[in-house]
């Protein structure tokens, strides 16, 4: 396989990412929740710092780095270049635009690219940013001040732009490294003071709010001009006139329900949300809402106009010349008689309208549209002219509705994507002809004549879009549009790219095929090919209800990146019935700033692409529509998936059918045989007898390999029990009079009653209790309130105790556990499932309004505090901060004290860095961020900073203690008795000098030394850490102790450096897994060789003889996290710890899972093996199989810098998806360095509400399972670290060093690519752990670990066994043959050595080592290996 890079393809995480929810705020503007993405910028030469709590902190606070973008980065400027003949010199548009600004007072203005309704597309006549910049591109934002002028647009337009703006224009090129954005570049270049001019019709709300609230904080105006300065300096007679095109009704055949039905669905959405009165600004939901239809903006049936909705009434703000009296009639035009009619009103009028409302009596709320997806939203305009009190923002309920196509309108969108396919098929057949016979066309040529095509077809009603004509390097600009000046002509020496489509009467279309009419380059056909493979998978796609759009772009885009490949735009958008080309919601991109998530019915486009710049462009674009799908089995949702309605062949010549996986090539013969039957038949019909015979070519079924089926013999259709959609008692499990109760449930009710005594003194209505301890993510064992009040043992919960009821929340890895734990008296609360509500929901549908919820402010984050409060102000409830804990008070004196174990010294050879420098590279990351003191209040960032480490966690090495850094020192408040006289000296503590020292404070004294704030005047701004990951960030009390003037809030520097291992960390890492793995191996043969030969183990026995042998490696000082030995049912239960009263015993008769890890001094490991010592179903076969499968694309996954965690979660689901199955928990965690086995910030978790950026040197697991309750559970953990690879690119690489269990592996299910991954690594992992367990003397655990990475004969491949010695610790033959050391990683471990998976041996009793763990013939050379083994200082490279 060649390898590709492209050095600009590097992808930022954007700011935020909302979740599939849409927004549902009340009274002010208020964002739906967020699934923020959060990237970290690299340092840019010359680059400048800019922060603030949006756009320069980002929404998590993470500090942004932005360089200058000069004239001098702009092509074709300099004296002596061509000008690319359609650039544009507006110099004197701008400067009558910058008269008119200096006599508004303005020091910059804003030119949006929308129109008063925030269009994608906007009349001629609204083109203002084009008349002003020349570029014509459907997005940008255009700046004049008074000496620059800048454009800002994405990576769809930058070549265009390019060519476009004359060269006095910046190109700001969106989401590129260091770029500013708009509101960063004003506030660089514009001074205190300083005013810019926007006009609000232009410009949505939430943008406008947003862009005026981040100008506030350098003190500069955002300023509403209503008169538009660009259409004061537009002349009218160069200006297209306003269309008087009257409006059409689109007919009932068509549309599929009245527009009356419509309106009544509408107004029972409004009233639901509690309002009064609904104001419509989209142009496409107006005309879909009154099934209208009309021809304001070029190739979108739509027409300018507002709709206002009342519970009784509906009026249409419209110029009057646009009713025909057919429309009249339509419409009951002032004819109400009884049935729904509209008013028809003057269009200018709606503004006026809305303010009257203030002095409306009849109307207490405004439902207006927000920003979502396409939708720009209400203006600012029309936001500002309801008045403040009356307003509700949410997503307009008319968008949700006409995006989900019904039944009449799916089948126009299939009927009339045919009637397409015979158009295009018929044009493309005529134009490869006409081509190759030499004839002349052109792009211009091209295009016109496909329209003609096009119009042949019953009910077209013109194109959808400018058709992309582009041929060789004009395909490179990915949304080209052919000129008279860039026209090319096309022929058979580069691809064609076409991208066209058509407005229908029953439906809109948007197909993209490229082409080439001669003889492609190899480059050419592999980049095709990349994009086919990306395009076939997404349509193959198979997920639950739920799952978001831009959970699943990484799929179309997985093949390009392993060649180091992308492109700039997202891989798909949805598509109207007959309106838009471009429709909300959906938008299928990796980089989007919302999450919206697939239903029935949506229709979308599917359309990944590559582009090399000035040389050719290849995109592929189907449309998809969302379908359920069965599946063998059924998790907890309906399984959905994707129906391609777009029937035009791909280019054969263009595929290099050997690199399509068995699956791919199926699907497109499949498809392709459809594409035969369907459009083949209408080419008949139509006698287009040359249409059909280009049809029928192009369709000739590839050459697959043999398709591999599911062993399904034996496997029952077994399907999960519905989601529960309320929550009560009767839902809790062995809760009947009659049912036996589980050992472990645990009788709270004395508990809860004392509880509710306390409360009743203070007046609480509720009150919270957290799982966390004083410092969030660790829970001392003084610290388990939840534990007691609840029975519950879980790592994650909150509980809520009312007068009445009480409630434990936790997630998908308890609910077994809860249920078990829990006394019958308690709601379990199952988050994420359907219907179950959040806490604050349950409080506000359970309480009374006015009433106080209390809770210990030390115990809940300053950010999950803050939502509480603000989500229960709503329903005028009061959170109450009880500094004194309730549960406390009702603890009995029983309750376990608070550890007195000094801390320690965690050693610099371990460390790699000493704690001064650590120090002073985070001093210097809140020097940079503007702050004079930053208060460190998570434990393991505490621990690390300074290189200490200590015992108050069970498993965990950290201890209670806050640090405070200043510019001048470092104060650390710690228990008494702490200190020893090493760690002392280690911290220099009082001993400063001209040295960094550390000033010792009592534990107790720092929420009084944050207060004392207030009156320093030497201390401007208090950094705090924010909520990020498994960080809570600073507690409530922490966070109010800090004078509200003197906060700053962001994501801790801590926990970012603490993230990224140091070459150091990295090796002991990857040296600590190495000691762990002989432990585990050496476990997991001894526990098969006793369990098959009759031996009886329990699992608590299991999980104790593990530990035994984890304690005789080097370094180690306990387990990571109590382990979980859990056989049969109990694996099913994900976090399950054995106890004497559910302890089984192992045998042959199912799965045993164990998860375990190892504290060592120079790395914390976790590790998880599903075993099978008997028999395995075929359930729990192909299970296990599609587990490993997810975990191997996940571990193989390239990507783009800039990718994110949650991102690549889907990879490793997909395999159980295809069948119907899940899991309840995150994909993967980062993990410490001797520190928290969960550590901040990876989290691979496809419903994360944030997302954090991959970087190197972050470790993490990749743990995909299976759990079938009642059964058995199937987990695979591995630990990876995020590494370069040979593309600029990045990768995984697995540290973990343990054998899959072969038994449990079907490998008619296994691509290629999976087998030969797992054969590698299990080659890897004999040559590295091999050696070490020969050399500790461990030889049945040699012999087992040799039999268990026999390598596995993958299909498609031919093997020739070879006989080789083995090893044993007496043999002649004990050392490597190669000088290198065996601990070599990734791809170069073995080039030198046989190649293990391409020659199998016979048997484990016929075997040797190759490449770095060859047996070679010297006994003295095994003394010399042993030795340096023992001694640790063997590492791997």
């Amino acid at each position: 396989m060649s390898l590709y890079s492209d050095t600009n393809l590097t992808r930022p995480i954007t700011a935020s990412r909302r979740l599939s929810q849409p927004i549902t705020s009340t009274h002010t503007l208020q964002a739906p929740p967020i699934k923020t993405r959060v990237g970290r910028c690299c340092h840019v030469p010359g680059a400048g710092w800019w922060q603030d709590a949006d756009e320069g902190l980002g929404h998590q606070g993470k500090i942004r780095v932005t360089r200058e973008v000069t004239l001098e980065e702009r092509l074709n400027c300099g004296p002596d270049d061509t000008q690319p003949p359609n650039r544009v010199n507006t110099t004197h548009r701008v400067a009558r635009l910058r008269e008119e600004m200096v006599n508004k007072g303005l020091d910059a203005y804003l030119i949006p690219t929308d129109d008063e309704h925030q269009s994608e597309y906007v009349a001629p006549r609204d083109e203002r940013r084009r008349y002003l910049s020349g570029f014509s591109g459907s997005a940008g934002m255009a700046v004049v001040t008074a000496a620059q002028q800048a454009l800002w647009t994405d990576g769809r337009y930058f070549l265009q732009a390019d060519q476009q703006l004359h060269c006095d224009w910046l190109l700001m090129k969106q989401k590129n490294t260091g770029v500013p954005k708009m509101v960063e570049w004003l506030r660089q270049n514009l001074v205190e003071g300083s005013k810019v001019g926007a006009d609000p019709r232009l410009i949505g709300a939430e943008t406008w709010m947003s862009y005026a609230e981040d100008l506030a904080k350098a003190n500069i105006q955002l300023v509403a001009e209503e008169t538009n300065l660009v259409d004061l300096v537009w002349p009218e007679d160069e200006r297209s006139p306003e269309s008087d095109s009257p409006i059409f009704i689109h007919e009932l055949a068509y549309a599929g329900k009245k527009w009356e039905d419509k309106v009544a669905e509408v107004r029972a959405e409004m009233i639901k949300a509690g309002a009064d009165l609904l104001v419509v600004t989209a142009l496409d939901e107006v005309a879909w809402l009154f099934n209208l239809r009309g021809n304001d903006i070029p190739y979108n049936p739509v027409f300018k106009s507002y709709v206002i909705i009342t519970r009784n009434g509906v009026d249409l703000y419209i110029p009057s010349n646009k009713i025909t009296p057919a429309v009249d009639l339509h419409l009951h035009i002032n004819h109400c008689d009884g049935q729904e009619c509209v008013t028809i009103n003057e269009y200018n009028s709606v503004l006026n309208r809305l303010r009257a409302l203030k002095i409306s009596n009849d109307v207490k709320k405004v439902m207006m549209g927000g920003k979502y997806s396409y939708s720009g939203g209400a203006s600012y305009a029309v936001y500002s002219a309801v008045p403040e009190e009356l307003r509700l923002k949410v997503t307009s309920p008319v968008l949700l509705m006409k995006a989900r196509k019904n039944q009449v309108e799916s089948q126009g969108m299939v009927n009339s994507h045919i009637r397409d396919a015979v158009a295009l098929c018929d044009f493309l057949a005529y134009l490869e002809y006409e081509v190759k016979d030499g004839r002349y066309w052109s792009e211009l040529s091209a295009s016109e004549k496909l329209k003609e095509y096009r119009a042949q077809q019953r009910d077209f009603m013109g194109i959808s879009f400018t058709t992309i004509s582009a041929f060789g390097p004009n395909g490179a600009v990915i949304h080209y549009q052919p000129t008279r000046e860039t026209n090319l002509q096309i022929t058979n020496q580069s691809l064609y790219l076409l991208d066209s489509g058509g407005q229908y009467k029953d439906g809109t279309t948007d197909v993209t095929r490229t082409l080439h009419y001669g003889q492609p380059t190899p480059f050419q056909v592999e980049a095709y090919t990349r994009v086919l493979k990306g395009a076939v998978d997404l349509a193959a796609l198979i997920f639950p209800q739920g799952t978001g759009d831009t959970d699943v772009d990484i799929i179309a885009r997985r093949y390009l990146y392993e060649a180091g490949l992308d492109y700039r735009h997202g891989t798909g958008h949805g598509i109207g019935h007959f309106l838009n080309v471009h429709e909300a919601p959906i938008q299928v991109r990796i980089y989007g700033s919302e999450e919206h998530e697939f239903e029935v019915g949506h229709y979308f486009s599917d359309e990944p692409g590559y582009y090399k710049d000035n040389e050719f462009g290849i995109r592929l674009e189907n449309i998809l529509t969302v379908v359920e799908k069965e599946t063998k089995y059924q998790f907890d949702k309906q399984s959905l998936g994707f129906d391609p309605i777009t029937l035009v062949p791909f280019e054969p010549i263009l595929i290099n059918a050997s690199m399509l996986s068995a699956e791919q090539c199926h699907w497109i013969n499949k498809y392709h045989t459809r594409v035969r039957e369907v459009v083949g038949s209408e080419l008949v019909e139509q006698n287009r007898t040359r249409g059909y015979e280009w049809v029928q070519a192009k369709t000739e079924p590839l050459p697959c390999p043999d398709t591999r089926h599911v062993n399904s013999a034996g496997v029952s259709r077994w399907r999960r029990s519905a989601v529960e959609k309320n929550v009560t008692l009767e839902e809790r499990s062995h809760c009947d009079v009659n049912a036996t109760q589980p050992d472990i449930r645990v009788n709270t009710s004395t508990q809860v009653e004392g509880l509710r005594q306390e409360m009743l003194s203070r007046n609480l209505a509720a009150y919270i209790i957290p799982i966390s301890g004083e410092q969030y993510g660790y829970t001392l064992e003084a610290e388990r309130r939840l534990q007691y009040m609840t029975g519950f043992t879980g790592s994650a919960g909150m509980a809520v105790v009312t007068d009445t009821q009480q409630a434990l929340w936790t997630d998908g890895r308890y609910f077994l556990q809860g249920d078990s734990e829990l006394d019958c008296d308690w709601l379990l609360m199952k988050k994420g499932q359907d219907g179950v509500p959040t806490m604050t929901e349950w409080l506000r549908s359970t309480l009374s309004g006015g009433v106080r919820v209390g809770a210990d402010p030390r115990l809940l984050a300053a950010d999950t505090w803050k939502t509480f409060a603000e989500d229960l102000a709503k329903s005028e409830m009061v959170m109450v901060a009880e500094e004194t804990n309730l549960v406390d008070l009702v603890w009995p004196t029983e309750r376990p004290p608070y550890p007195q174990q000094p801390i320690y010294i965690h050693d610099l050879q371990f460390a790699g860095k000493k704690w001064e420098k650590k120090v002073a590279e985070v001093r210097s990351e809140m020097i940079k961020a503007g702050a004079d003191l930053l208060v460190v209040t998570a434990m393991d960032e505490v621990a690390w900073l300074l290189n200490l480490r200590g015992s108050d966690v069970p498993t965990t090495p950290v201890f209670r203690g806050y640090v405070v850094v200043s510019r001048g020192e470092v104060e650390l408040f710690l228990p008494s008795n702490k200190i020893t006289a090493a760690v002392d000296l280690h911290l220099n503590i009082n001993q400063c000098g001209d040295q960094e020292c550390v000033v010792i404070s009592p534990y107790s004294t720092i929420l009084d030394r944050l207060r004392a704030l207030k009156v320093n005047a030497n201390i401007t701004k208090v950094l705090l850490g924010s909520k990020y990951s498994y960080s809570g960030g600073a507690s409530y009390a922490v966070y109010s102790a800090v004078p509200e003037e003197k906060r700053e809030v962001a994501v801790s520097p801590v926990l970012l450096m603490k993230a990224r291992k140091s070459e150091v960390e990295a090796q002991g890492m990857k040296n600590a897994h190495l000691r762990d793995a002989v432990a585990v191996c050496d476990f997991l043969a001894f526990m098969e060789r006793e369990i098959t030969s009759g031996q009886s183990w329990d699992e608590i026995e299991a999980a104790a003889k593990l530990s035994e042998l984890r304690e005789q490696q080097k370094h180690y000082t306990g387990p990571s996290f109590t382990t979980i030995s859990a056989f049969g049912p109990n694996g099913a239960v994900i976090h399950y710890r054995p106890r004497p009263d559910t302890n089984l015993e192992i045998t042959k008769d199912s799965l045993y899972l164990v998860d375990s890890g190892g504290q060592y001094k120079d790395g914390t490991t976790d590790v998880t093996r599903t075993m099978h010592y008997g028999q395995p179903t075929p359930m729990q076969v192909e299970a296990y199989t599609r587990v490993l499968m997810g975990a191997i694309d996940l571990a193989t996954l390239v990507f783009p810098q800039g990718t994110g965690d949650t991102d690549v979660d889907i990879v490793a689901r997909s395999p159980l998806y295809e069948a119907g199955l899940d899991y309840r928990h995150g994909t993967g965690h980062g993990i410490g360095h001797f520190l928290g086995v969960h550590e901040a910030p990876t989290q691979v978790r496809i419903y994360s509400k944030e997302e954090h950026e991959l970087e190197v040197s972050q470790f993490f697991s990749d743990e995909p399972g299976y759990y079938q309750d009642g059964e058995w559970g199937i987990r695979l953990e591995t630990i990876l670290t995020v590494v370069p690879t040979q593309t600029k690119f990045l990768g995984f690489e697995a540290v973990t060093l343990v054998p899959f269990e072969a038994k449990l592996i079907d490998l008619s299910l296994l691509s290629d690519k999976q087998c030969e991954w797992l054969n590698k690594y299990h080659a890897r992992v004999l040559d590295i752990v091999g050696p070490v367990l020969v050399s500790q003397g461990r030889q049945q655990a040699y012999d087992w670990l040799v039999n268990k990475t026999e390598p596995l004969r993958c299909p498609g491949h031919s093997t020739t066994p070879v006989a080789v010695a083995p090893i044993t610790s007496t043999s002649t033959q004990k050392t490597a043959e190669k000088t290198q050391t065996p601990y070599a990683s990734g791809s170069t471990a073995r080039q030198q050595s046989i190649s293990r998976h391409a020659n199998p041996p016979v048997s484990s009793t016929t075997k040797v080592l190759s490449a770095g763990a060859h047996v070679a013939s010297s006994s003295f050379c095994l003394l010399v290996l042993s030795i340096t083994l023992l001694v640790g200082n063997l590492r791997w490279r």
